[in-house]
């Protein structure tokens, strides 16, 4: 690959990362969060409710002092589990 393949290929990530950002800006407007979120990382991490780190590149939220990563499908997903409290009880046989 030749250089200007490469400044292609960043350009692409940039462009990408941006809509990713985008997205995340518009879903907080979306579900009224925008006055309980401080943007971080030029907005491509968010800390809502002084709680939930959300990181829009990853698509992984974390909870604040805790280590462990949670890997989401989408902000509906995370805004039902985390903010709403709707997570499914796993059910063990036996």
């Amino acid at each position: 690959m030749s250089g200007e393949d490469y400044e292609g290929l960043n350009e692409y990530k940039q462009k990408r990362n941006l809509k990713k950002v985008d997205r995340l800006y518009n879903n907080i407007k979306k579900y009224n969060l925008l006055d309980r979120t401080l943007f971080l990382y030029q907005g491509s991490t968010v800390l809502i409710d002084n709680k939930f780190y959300y990181s829009a590149y990853k698509g992984t939220v974390r909870v604040k002092g805790k280590k462990i990563q949670y890997k989401i499908r989408s902000f509906k997903h995370f805004y039902d589990v985390f903010i709403l409290g709707k997570r499914k009880e796993r059910v063990e046989n036996g």
